[in-house]
Protein backbone atom coordinates (compact mmCIF):
# COMPACT_ATOMS: atom_id res chain seq x y z
CA UNK A 1 0.00 0.00 0.00
CA UNK A 2 1.28 3.48 -0.73
CA UNK A 3 2.24 5.55 2.27
CA UNK A 4 0.22 8.59 1.22
CA UNK A 5 -2.34 9.88 -1.23
CA UNK A 6 0.46 11.85 -2.92
CA UNK A 7 2.28 8.63 -3.81
CA UNK A 8 -0.95 7.12 -5.13
CA UNK A 9 -1.58 10.21 -7.24
CA UNK A 10 1.95 10.07 -8.65
CA UNK A 11 1.48 6.43 -9.63
CA UNK A 12 -1.86 7.17 -11.29
CA UNK A 13 -0.34 10.14 -13.16
CA UNK A 14 2.57 8.02 -14.36
CA UNK A 15 0.10 5.46 -15.69
CA UNK A 16 -2.21 7.87 -17.49
CA UNK A 17 0.26 10.29 -19.14
CA UNK A 18 1.56 7.76 -21.74
CA UNK A 19 -2.04 6.99 -22.72
CA UNK A 20 -2.86 10.68 -23.19
CA UNK A 21 0.32 11.13 -25.23
CA UNK A 22 -0.74 8.22 -27.44
CA UNK A 23 -4.02 9.95 -28.28
CA UNK A 24 -6.47 8.53 -25.73
CA UNK A 25 -8.74 11.17 -24.22
CA UNK A 26 -11.18 9.19 -22.07
CA UNK A 27 -10.78 7.05 -18.93
CA UNK A 28 -13.43 4.38 -18.42
CA UNK A 29 -13.47 2.11 -15.38
CA UNK A 30 -14.26 -1.51 -16.17
CA UNK A 31 -17.87 -2.41 -15.46
CA UNK A 32 -19.99 -5.56 -15.77
CA UNK A 33 -23.14 -3.51 -16.32
CA UNK A 34 -24.28 -3.43 -19.99
CA UNK A 35 -26.19 -0.21 -19.28
CA UNK A 36 -23.08 1.61 -18.03
CA UNK A 37 -21.07 0.48 -21.06
CA UNK A 38 -23.86 1.46 -23.46
CA UNK A 39 -24.20 4.91 -21.88
CA UNK A 40 -20.46 5.42 -22.23
CA UNK A 41 -20.61 4.55 -25.94
CA UNK A 42 -23.57 6.90 -26.49
CA UNK A 43 -21.67 9.74 -24.79
CA UNK A 44 -18.61 9.11 -26.95
CA UNK A 45 -20.73 9.17 -30.11
CA UNK A 46 -22.67 12.33 -29.29
CA UNK A 47 -19.91 14.32 -27.56
CA UNK A 48 -16.91 13.41 -29.69
CA UNK A 49 -17.57 11.47 -32.86
CA UNK A 50 -20.54 13.37 -34.32
CA UNK A 51 -18.80 16.73 -34.03
CA UNK A 52 -15.59 15.26 -35.44
CA UNK A 53 -17.48 13.79 -38.40
CA UNK A 54 -19.16 17.13 -39.11
CA UNK A 55 -15.86 18.98 -39.06
CA UNK A 56 -14.26 16.37 -41.30
CA UNK A 57 -17.14 16.55 -43.78
CA UNK A 58 -16.94 20.35 -43.84
CA UNK A 59 -13.19 20.30 -44.38
CA UNK A 60 -13.50 17.68 -47.13
CA UNK A 61 -16.08 19.78 -48.97
CA UNK A 62 -14.03 22.97 -48.92
CA UNK A 63 -10.85 21.08 -49.76
CA UNK A 64 -12.59 19.67 -52.84
CA UNK A 65 -13.84 23.13 -53.83
CA UNK A 66 -10.36 24.61 -53.46
CA UNK A 67 -8.79 21.83 -55.52
CA UNK A 68 -11.27 22.10 -58.40
CA UNK A 69 -9.81 23.30 -61.71
CA UNK A 70 -13.00 25.21 -62.53
CA UNK A 71 -13.59 28.57 -60.90
CA UNK A 72 -16.29 28.31 -58.22
CA UNK A 73 -18.06 31.28 -56.64
CA UNK A 74 -20.74 30.83 -53.96
CA UNK A 75 -23.19 33.68 -53.42
CA UNK A 76 -26.03 34.46 -51.05
CA UNK A 77 -29.65 35.28 -51.92
CA UNK A 78 -28.71 38.87 -52.81
CA UNK A 79 -25.78 37.79 -55.02
CA UNK A 80 -23.23 38.71 -52.33
CA UNK A 81 -20.07 36.62 -52.67
CA UNK A 82 -19.54 34.28 -49.71
CA UNK A 83 -16.84 31.97 -51.07
CA UNK A 84 -14.54 31.65 -54.07
CA UNK A 85 -11.85 29.08 -54.77
CA UNK A 86 -8.30 29.56 -56.01
CA UNK A 87 -9.24 28.99 -59.65
CA UNK A 88 -11.82 31.79 -59.46
CA UNK A 89 -9.21 34.09 -57.88
CA UNK A 90 -6.86 33.45 -60.80
CA UNK A 91 -9.66 34.01 -63.30
CA UNK A 92 -10.78 37.43 -62.05
CA UNK A 93 -7.46 38.62 -60.61
CA UNK A 94 -8.93 39.49 -57.21
CA UNK A 95 -8.11 37.82 -53.89
CA UNK A 96 -10.87 36.22 -51.84
CA UNK A 97 -10.41 38.93 -49.18
CA UNK A 98 -11.23 41.61 -51.78
CA UNK A 99 -14.27 39.72 -53.07
CA UNK A 100 -16.12 38.66 -49.90
CA UNK A 101 -19.41 40.54 -49.60
CA UNK A 102 -19.10 42.03 -53.10
CA UNK A 103 -22.08 41.82 -55.49
CA UNK A 104 -21.26 39.04 -57.97
CA UNK A 105 -23.06 40.91 -60.74
CA UNK A 106 -20.31 43.54 -60.66
CA UNK A 107 -17.95 40.91 -62.08
CA UNK A 108 -19.89 40.73 -65.35
CA UNK A 109 -19.78 43.13 -68.26
CA UNK A 110 -23.11 44.96 -68.35
CA UNK A 111 -23.99 44.05 -71.94
CA UNK A 112 -23.44 40.33 -71.22
CA UNK A 113 -25.80 40.43 -68.22
CA UNK A 114 -28.69 42.47 -69.59
CA UNK A 115 -32.27 42.29 -68.37
CA UNK A 116 -33.16 39.34 -70.62
CA UNK A 117 -30.19 37.26 -69.49
CA UNK A 118 -30.74 38.14 -65.82
CA UNK A 119 -34.42 37.22 -66.16
CA UNK A 120 -33.55 33.91 -67.78
CA UNK A 121 -31.11 33.09 -64.98
CA UNK A 122 -33.66 33.97 -62.28
CA UNK A 123 -36.36 31.86 -63.96
CA UNK A 124 -34.09 28.82 -64.14
CA UNK A 125 -32.89 29.15 -60.55
CA UNK A 126 -36.39 29.67 -59.15
CA UNK A 127 -37.53 26.47 -60.85
CA UNK A 128 -34.55 24.62 -59.35
CA UNK A 129 -32.74 24.24 -62.67
CA UNK A 130 -29.22 25.07 -63.81
CA UNK A 131 -28.47 27.94 -66.23
CA UNK A 132 -25.70 27.62 -68.82
CA UNK A 133 -24.30 30.32 -71.06
CA UNK A 134 -21.38 32.60 -71.86
CA UNK A 135 -20.76 35.66 -69.70
CA UNK A 136 -17.98 38.23 -69.99
CA UNK A 137 -16.12 38.53 -66.69
CA UNK A 138 -14.28 41.72 -65.79
CA UNK A 139 -10.81 41.11 -64.41
CA UNK A 140 -9.10 43.40 -61.91
CA UNK A 141 -6.91 44.69 -64.75
CA UNK A 142 -10.01 45.90 -66.61
CA UNK A 143 -9.80 43.18 -69.25
CA UNK A 144 -13.02 41.32 -70.11
CA UNK A 145 -12.80 37.59 -70.81
CA UNK A 146 -15.58 35.27 -72.08
CA UNK A 147 -16.35 32.46 -69.66
CA UNK A 148 -18.68 29.52 -70.24
CA UNK A 149 -20.66 29.72 -67.00
CA UNK A 150 -22.93 27.38 -65.10
CA UNK A 151 -25.16 28.93 -62.45
CA UNK A 152 -27.01 26.45 -60.24
CA UNK A 153 -29.11 26.69 -57.07
CA UNK A 154 -27.84 24.87 -54.00
CA UNK A 155 -30.39 22.93 -52.00
CA UNK A 156 -29.46 23.27 -48.34
CA UNK A 157 -31.21 20.70 -46.18
CA UNK A 158 -29.65 21.81 -42.90
CA UNK A 159 -32.29 23.39 -40.66
CA UNK A 160 -29.88 25.04 -38.20
CA UNK A 161 -29.63 28.79 -38.77
CA UNK A 162 -26.46 29.65 -36.86
CA UNK A 163 -23.86 28.68 -39.45
CA UNK A 164 -25.59 30.48 -42.34
CA UNK A 165 -26.75 33.58 -40.49
CA UNK A 166 -23.53 33.64 -38.48
CA UNK A 167 -21.23 33.59 -41.52
CA UNK A 168 -23.29 36.34 -43.15
CA UNK A 169 -23.22 38.63 -40.11
CA UNK A 170 -19.60 37.83 -39.26
CA UNK A 171 -18.65 38.85 -42.81
CA UNK A 172 -20.76 42.02 -42.66
CA UNK A 173 -19.15 43.13 -39.39
CA UNK A 174 -15.68 41.87 -40.41
CA UNK A 175 -15.25 39.56 -37.42
CA UNK A 176 -12.48 37.74 -39.26
CA UNK A 177 -10.23 40.81 -39.17
CA UNK A 178 -10.85 41.40 -35.46
CA UNK A 179 -9.94 37.82 -34.55
CA UNK A 180 -7.31 37.34 -37.30
CA UNK A 181 -9.26 34.19 -38.09
CA UNK A 182 -9.93 32.47 -41.43
CA UNK A 183 -13.36 31.54 -42.79
CA UNK A 184 -12.86 27.80 -42.31
CA UNK A 185 -12.19 28.20 -38.58
CA UNK A 186 -15.20 30.49 -38.13
CA UNK A 187 -17.41 28.05 -40.01
CA UNK A 188 -16.13 25.12 -37.95
CA UNK A 189 -16.75 27.05 -34.74
CA UNK A 190 -20.31 27.98 -35.69
CA UNK A 191 -21.03 24.39 -36.67
CA UNK A 192 -19.56 23.11 -33.41
CA UNK A 193 -21.57 25.59 -31.32
CA UNK A 194 -24.79 24.87 -33.19
CA UNK A 195 -24.40 21.13 -32.63
CA UNK A 196 -24.37 21.76 -28.87
CA UNK A 197 -27.65 23.66 -28.78
CA UNK A 198 -30.17 21.08 -27.61
CA UNK A 199 -33.50 20.46 -29.34
CA UNK A 200 -35.52 22.53 -26.86
CA UNK A 201 -38.84 24.17 -27.80
CA UNK A 202 -37.39 27.63 -27.13
CA UNK A 203 -33.74 27.69 -26.01
CA UNK A 204 -32.40 26.23 -29.25
CA UNK A 205 -30.12 27.38 -32.07
CA UNK A 206 -32.97 29.33 -33.70
CA UNK A 207 -33.25 31.46 -30.56
CA UNK A 208 -29.48 32.02 -30.61
CA UNK A 209 -29.72 33.12 -34.24
CA UNK A 210 -32.58 35.48 -33.38
CA UNK A 211 -30.58 37.14 -30.60
CA UNK A 212 -27.50 37.34 -32.84
CA UNK A 213 -29.49 39.06 -35.61
CA UNK A 214 -30.99 41.54 -33.13
CA UNK A 215 -27.54 42.24 -31.69
CA UNK A 216 -26.15 42.87 -35.19
CA UNK A 217 -28.98 45.33 -35.87
CA UNK A 218 -28.17 47.09 -32.61
CA UNK A 219 -24.49 47.33 -33.60
CA UNK A 220 -25.17 48.56 -37.13
CA UNK A 221 -27.08 51.62 -35.90
CA UNK A 222 -24.90 54.61 -36.77
CA UNK A 223 -24.97 56.21 -33.33
CA UNK A 224 -23.65 53.02 -31.74
CA UNK A 225 -20.53 53.17 -33.92
CA UNK A 226 -19.30 56.04 -31.76
CA UNK A 227 -19.22 53.73 -28.73
CA UNK A 228 -17.95 50.36 -29.94
CA UNK A 229 -14.75 49.50 -31.78
CA UNK A 230 -14.57 46.42 -34.10
CA UNK A 231 -13.39 44.13 -31.29
CA UNK A 232 -16.34 45.21 -29.11
CA UNK A 233 -18.69 44.33 -31.97
CA UNK A 234 -17.06 40.93 -32.34
CA UNK A 235 -17.43 40.27 -28.61
CA UNK A 236 -21.13 41.16 -28.80
CA UNK A 237 -21.80 38.78 -31.68
CA UNK A 238 -19.89 35.88 -30.11
CA UNK A 239 -21.72 36.41 -26.81
CA UNK A 240 -25.06 36.36 -28.62
CA UNK A 241 -24.16 33.10 -30.37
CA UNK A 242 -23.19 31.23 -27.18
CA UNK A 243 -25.47 32.86 -24.60
CA UNK A 244 -27.76 29.80 -24.24
CA UNK A 245 -25.49 26.97 -25.44
CA UNK A 246 -26.20 23.53 -23.93
CA UNK A 247 -29.36 24.87 -22.24
CA UNK A 248 -31.08 21.91 -20.52
CA UNK A 249 -34.58 23.31 -21.07
CA UNK A 250 -35.14 24.07 -17.37
CA UNK A 251 -34.78 27.34 -15.47
CA UNK A 252 -32.10 28.09 -12.90
CA UNK A 253 -34.60 28.00 -9.98
CA UNK A 254 -35.73 24.54 -11.13
CA UNK A 255 -32.13 23.33 -11.21
CA UNK A 256 -31.47 24.76 -7.75
CA UNK A 257 -34.62 23.27 -6.22
CA UNK A 258 -33.89 19.85 -7.73
CA UNK A 259 -30.24 19.85 -6.57
CA UNK A 260 -29.09 19.52 -10.17
CA UNK A 261 -25.35 18.99 -10.68
CA UNK A 262 -25.03 22.41 -12.36
CA UNK A 263 -26.65 24.14 -9.39
CA UNK A 264 -24.26 22.37 -7.05
CA UNK A 265 -21.28 23.22 -9.26
CA UNK A 266 -22.12 26.95 -9.40
CA UNK A 267 -23.43 27.28 -5.81
CA UNK A 268 -26.98 28.22 -6.91
CA UNK A 269 -25.70 31.51 -8.38
CA UNK A 270 -26.31 32.41 -12.02
CA UNK A 271 -26.37 28.68 -12.69
CA UNK A 272 -27.35 28.57 -16.35
CA UNK A 273 -25.49 31.71 -17.37
CA UNK A 274 -22.29 30.45 -15.72
CA UNK A 275 -22.70 27.11 -17.47
CA UNK A 276 -23.25 28.72 -20.89
CA UNK A 277 -20.12 30.85 -20.59
CA UNK A 278 -17.91 28.06 -19.23
CA UNK A 279 -19.19 25.50 -21.74
CA UNK A 280 -18.64 27.88 -24.66
CA UNK A 281 -14.96 28.37 -23.85
CA UNK A 282 -14.42 24.70 -23.02
CA UNK A 283 -15.89 23.76 -26.41
CA UNK A 284 -13.96 26.41 -28.34
CA UNK A 285 -10.61 25.53 -26.82
CA UNK A 286 -11.17 21.78 -27.20
CA UNK A 287 -10.60 21.76 -30.97
CA UNK A 288 -7.77 23.65 -32.63
CA UNK A 289 -9.61 23.66 -35.97
CA UNK A 290 -12.55 25.49 -34.38
CA UNK A 291 -10.63 27.76 -31.99
CA UNK A 292 -11.45 31.27 -33.19
CA UNK A 293 -9.23 32.80 -30.49
CA UNK A 294 -5.98 30.99 -31.24
CA UNK A 295 -4.31 33.91 -33.07
CA UNK A 296 -5.14 36.54 -30.44
CA UNK A 297 -2.34 37.84 -28.24
CA UNK A 298 -2.63 36.70 -24.64
CA UNK A 299 -3.68 40.05 -23.17
CA UNK A 300 -6.24 40.61 -25.94
CA UNK A 301 -7.63 37.11 -25.40
CA UNK A 302 -8.00 37.74 -21.66
CA UNK A 303 -9.94 40.93 -22.39
CA UNK A 304 -12.17 39.17 -24.94
CA UNK A 305 -12.79 36.24 -22.59
CA UNK A 306 -13.64 38.50 -19.65
CA UNK A 307 -16.03 40.60 -21.75
CA UNK A 308 -17.84 37.58 -23.22
CA UNK A 309 -18.31 36.12 -19.73
CA UNK A 310 -19.67 39.46 -18.48
CA UNK A 311 -22.12 39.67 -21.37
CA UNK A 312 -23.42 36.13 -20.99
CA UNK A 313 -23.83 36.57 -17.22
CA UNK A 314 -25.73 39.80 -17.91
CA UNK A 315 -28.52 37.82 -19.60
CA UNK A 316 -29.74 36.67 -16.16
CA UNK A 317 -33.16 38.29 -15.90
CA UNK A 318 -33.22 38.41 -12.09
CA UNK A 319 -30.56 41.14 -12.25
CA UNK A 320 -32.32 43.20 -14.91
CA UNK A 321 -33.10 46.22 -12.72
CA UNK A 322 -29.62 46.18 -11.19
CA UNK A 323 -28.13 46.37 -14.69
CA UNK A 324 -30.61 49.07 -15.72
CA UNK A 325 -29.67 51.22 -12.75
CA UNK A 326 -25.96 50.88 -13.54
CA UNK A 327 -26.60 51.66 -17.20
CA UNK A 328 -28.29 54.95 -16.33
CA UNK A 329 -25.27 56.04 -14.29
CA UNK A 330 -22.26 54.49 -16.01
CA UNK A 331 -21.77 57.11 -18.74
CA UNK A 332 -21.87 59.94 -16.22
CA UNK A 333 -18.45 58.77 -15.02
CA UNK A 334 -15.32 60.13 -16.72
CA UNK A 335 -13.80 57.03 -18.38
CA UNK A 336 -14.08 54.17 -15.92
CA UNK A 337 -16.38 53.52 -13.03
CA UNK A 338 -15.22 53.56 -9.44
CA UNK A 339 -15.23 49.78 -9.58
CA UNK A 340 -12.92 49.73 -12.62
CA UNK A 341 -15.73 48.71 -14.97
CA UNK A 342 -15.51 49.47 -18.67
CA UNK A 343 -18.47 51.54 -20.00
CA UNK A 344 -18.23 50.01 -23.47
CA UNK A 345 -18.33 46.47 -22.12
CA UNK A 346 -21.19 47.33 -19.80
CA UNK A 347 -23.13 48.89 -22.69
CA UNK A 348 -22.57 45.67 -24.64
CA UNK A 349 -23.87 43.67 -21.68
CA UNK A 350 -27.03 45.78 -21.47
CA UNK A 351 -27.49 45.40 -25.21
CA UNK A 352 -27.22 41.62 -24.92
CA UNK A 353 -29.79 41.58 -22.14
CA UNK A 354 -32.14 43.80 -24.15
CA UNK A 355 -31.92 41.65 -27.29
CA UNK A 356 -32.52 38.53 -25.20
CA UNK A 357 -35.67 40.14 -23.78
CA UNK A 358 -36.76 41.19 -27.27
CA UNK A 359 -36.31 37.63 -28.51
CA UNK A 360 -38.55 36.39 -25.69
CA UNK A 361 -41.29 38.97 -26.30
CA UNK A 362 -41.10 39.14 -30.09
CA UNK A 363 -40.54 42.91 -29.97
CA UNK A 364 -40.42 44.14 -33.58
CA UNK A 365 -39.30 47.66 -32.67
CA UNK A 366 -35.72 46.66 -31.99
Amino acid sequence: MPSSYEELAEREEAAIIPLITSGYNRWFLESCSPGVCLNEMVQIEHNDLINLWKLMASEALFSALQSARDGIIVTGPKHEIQFMNSAAERLVGYTVEEMLGMDAQELHRKDSLNADVAGSISTQLESGKEWKGTLFHKRKSGECVPVVSKIAPVDINITGPLIWLGMSLFTKLDVRASLECDDATMRNWLQLVESHYLDNPYHNSTHAGDVMQATAYFLLKLRKKEIFDPLDETICLISAVVHDIDHPGRSSPFLCNSDHELAILYNDRSVLESHHAAFAFKLTLSDEKANIFHKLERDVYRTVRSSIIDMVLATEMTKHFEHLSKFLNVFQRPAQGDDGSNPEVFACSCGAERENVNAKTGDSER
